[in-house]
């Protein structure tokens, strides 16, 4: 049985070995934190804003509580993974290591990829862990629960005060079909702004460093919706010419640049996990009506605006 939990950023969860996996993805500069002793296991995901010594000094406290109350055993009996979307000796890995050793746990796995699975149930190897490159990508998009499910014996520490359940990117059923009243998708002839959003799918594409939506089309299609929807409010009508993450605080939203690079900022983004199954049928209807390509601003006067 395919049983398991999302963990959501700056969130920690604790279940009982035996019970379901515990899974978490989009290390994009966060870091996970997979455990497992006397018969439970935890994991965490820790924020990427966690990069200095000062940001450490207001998360160890939660993660010190959030440790003690998982209820491993003895330190030196615990099996620890850290898993990062890369190897460069960032600050943060680093220091979830030592604190980890400075607590007496000595089984510590560094790891990279972009999410891991810890297993409820080991294997015959006695492995407590699974990278997600090593792993189903489709069960950490849909299929999975979340603290929010409110799941007896998942217990739930928050790192800071943007901590929260993970996003269920995904609706687990099918998206339906729109209604003849509704009109075309985005993605169907008759559209009027099916270029726009098919040049935004396009160069989603495109993109050297897809992020989180690296081979996940449908998730590209909803992201590429809710910018068409962006793009038409902001008057933007006929094409762009590259997408990009933001930085920092910003770093899961996807924005559209357009002009030459040096200042073609628009101000058109959108957080890609606030995206949905919904999100293509609602942006294609909001969209139906707004004025038709050949109707927008001339580029220098858009720039203009977004500076």
């Amino acid at each position: 049985m395919n049983d398991r939990v999302k963990v959501g950023a700056d969130e920690w969860l604790s279940v009982q070995a035996g019970g379901p996996d515990l899974i978490t993805d989009g290390l994009r500069g966060c870091v996970a934190v997979g455990l497992a002793g006397g018969g439970r296991i935890a994991l965490s995901h820790v924020y990427s804003a966690c990069n200095d010594e000062a940001r450490w000094q207001a998360y160890e406290k939660q993660l010190n509580a959030a440790f003690d109350a998982s209820a491993l055993g003895p330190p030196g009996k615990i099996k620890a993974v850290i898993v990062d979307v890369d190897d460069t000796g960032k600050f943060l890995p680093q220091r979830l290591a030592r604190w980890l050793q400075d607590k007496g746990v000595e089984r510590i796995d560094l790891r990279v990829d972009e999410g891991c699975r810890v297993l409820g149930s080991p294997g015959g190897s006695g492995a407590h862990y699974l990278l997600k490159d090593d792993d189903l990508a489709t069960d950490y998009d849909r299929g999975y629960q979340t603290s929010a499910d409110g799941r007896d014996g998942v217990n739930q520490a928050l790192l800071s005060e943007h901590g929260g359940a993970a996003t269920k990117i995904f609706a687990d059923v099918a998206l339906p079909s729109p209604s003849a009243s509704d009109g075309p998708l985005l993605t169907q002839p008759g559209h009027p702004h099916g270029d726009l959003y098919r040049s935004i799918l396009q160069r989603i594409g495109e993109m050297e460093d897809q992020g989180m939506l690296k081979d996940r089309r449908p998730w590209q299609e909803q992201v590429a919706a809710e910018l068409t929807r962006g793009c038409v409010a902001a008057q933007i009508y006929d094409s762009i010419d590259a997408v990009g993450y933001g930085r920092g605080e910003r770093e899961d939203e996807l924005f559209v640049f357009k002009g030459p690079q040096e200042s073609s900022y628009t101000g058109v983004g959108v957080d890609i996990f606030k995206t949905d199954a919904q999100s293509l049928a609602n942006a294609s209807r909001d969209t139906l009506d707004a004025p038709p390509p050949g109707l927008g601003q001339p580029a220098q006067q858009q720039k203009s605006q977004t500076q």
